[in-house]
């Protein structure tokens, strides 16, 4: 199994980085390039996104297919994944084009669809030996009895078992709708939760605006107002919130509320465990030059790698 820790990136298009002029393939090319980035210090990196023809998928197995056909990358190959990509669907409704990319890409980028066996299966060696039956139980809940649970939460487990590759890294979140989302909270809002809340390093990328600035706005001013993403939903469906609470109950799912929360963790809490000062994290929440967001996570990194 490799060592290389896993970075988690959560990264979508908002309102307001099209407002500046970065449209959906201008935040595509900054996934492209905080992978790169990544790849290159000895990171595996890992997406929670579905497929889409325009989407940020397509973008990384375009990278992807370039590094397996030749290039530093691919002579640095290992066999493993440098690459992961977990869907929160089952397999059999994947598309032909998410199935056949880990053929194309030289297994740089493979694919994992929710339902794939954890224990002793697709899984092995992506989470440590404790984790897998806990990660598989959850996964089997979802079908069990019980009010059936939604896309909610489908994308809860799957986030958190994002959290919990091994070896744990960090995440890096940029951008995120603020609205007509899938999740219980907007997604980035609930991947820069679990991370927090596992002791996972957090890096927010918030001159983009969206979820990752809005979670940004509460951690540097717990007095500020929450936006709609951070809090929960007013008239939830009620078999929704039934299959809801089984999973707070199994997997932290905090019903009430992420704002409250953010607000307790604030400025100081996210610098003691991301290796940057409060003041960088100020700048790196304000920041749109993405070198320069690269720069200030590079810092970070180098702080943690020297803590062990």
């Amino acid at each position: 199994m490799s060592k290389r820790r896993w970075v988690n990136l959560s990264i979508s298009p908002s309102e307001e980085a099209a407002a500046l002029g970065f449209d959906e393939y201008a935040i595509n090319r900054i996934a492209v390039r905080l992978a790169q980035f990544l790849l290159f210090r000895d990171y595996n990196v890992a997406f929670g996104h579905d497929w889409r023809e325009d989407g940020v998928m397509r973008a990384v197995a375009e990278l992807a297919e370039t590094a397996a056909s030749g290039g530093r990358l691919n002579e640095l190959h290992d066999g493993s994944a440098r690459m992961l990509n977990l869907v929160a669907q089952a397999r059999d409704t994947l598309s032909k084009e998410a199935l056949g990319t880990a053929a194309l890409a030289g297994n740089i980028l493979r694919v994992h669809a929710l339902d794939d066996r954890v224990n002793n299966g697709d899984w092995q060696g992506l989470l440590t030996q404790a984790e897998q039956p806990f990660i598989a139980t959850r996964i089997e809940s979802l079908s069990g009895p019980g009010p059936h649970p939604d896309r909610a939460c489908q994308l809860w487990v799957l986030r958190y078992a994002l959290t919990r590759l091994s070896p744990i890294g960090c995440r890096i979140c940029v951008g995120g709708k603020t609205a007509a989302y899938q999740g219980y909270y907007a997604g980035v809002a609930e991947e820069a939760y679990l991370a927090l809340r596992h002791g996972q390093p957090l890096y927010l990328i918030g001159g983009f605006g969206g979820v990752a600035g809005a979670v940004a706005s509460v951690l540097a001013d717990p007095q500020a107002t929450a936006h709609d993403c951070l809090n929960p939903p007013n008239k939830p469906d009620t078999d929704a919130l039934a299959a809801r609470q089984r999973m707070a109950a199994a997997l932290d799912l905090p019903l009430s509320g992420l704002a409250a929360w953010f607000g307790e963790c604030g400025l100081g809490g996210l610098a003691r465990g991301n290796g940057l000062s409060e003041e960088q994290n100020l700048r790196l929440f304000a920041c749109t030059d993405i070198e320069a967001a690269l720069g200030l996570i590079a810092q970070g990194l180098r702080v943690l790698a020297k803590r062990g």
